[in-house]
């Protein structure tokens, strides 16, 4: 936990090569700690490493399915990419007002008012 502890703050102070290095430590040492994932793959998101991001928030969903958390970053990451339908499977679970629209906006674009109205209702 004290890698990704580090890794956090490295990353708020600008430090993500360092913070990088420190989160992959921390998976290193315990490859079943999925926040070290989430985190590692939100950071790789706000770089523009889609790819890594998307990588990594699957690792962390796959070792922990009910982290809203990493369903939410994962959700959004390929909402953004246009890859709505594994989006929708993702934020459904999503209890934040941001991801909640882009569930909405998912369900829309591939054609599902009943769900759409829905989760509207919700």
């Amino acid at each position: 936990i004290s890698y990704n502890n580090l890794a956090k703050v490295q990353e708020k102070i600008g430090e993500t090569n360092k913070a990088i290095i420190n989160f992959k430590k921390a998976i290193t040492l315990n490859p079943l700690y999925s926040d070290a994932y989430n985190n590692l793959g939100s950071l790789f998101e706000q770089m523009g490493d889609n790819d890594n991001a998307i990588e990594f928030l699957m690792k962390a969903v796959k070792i922990q399915p009910k982290s809203f958390l990493a369903l939410d970053n994962l959700g959004t990451i390929l909402h953004t990419q246009g890859r709505f339908e594994e989006a929708i499977e993702l934020l459904q679970f999503s209890n934040t007002t941001k991801n909640k629209s882009f569930l909405l906006r998912s369900l829309f674009l591939t054609d599902q008012p009943k769900e759409f109205e829905d989760h509207l209702k919700k």
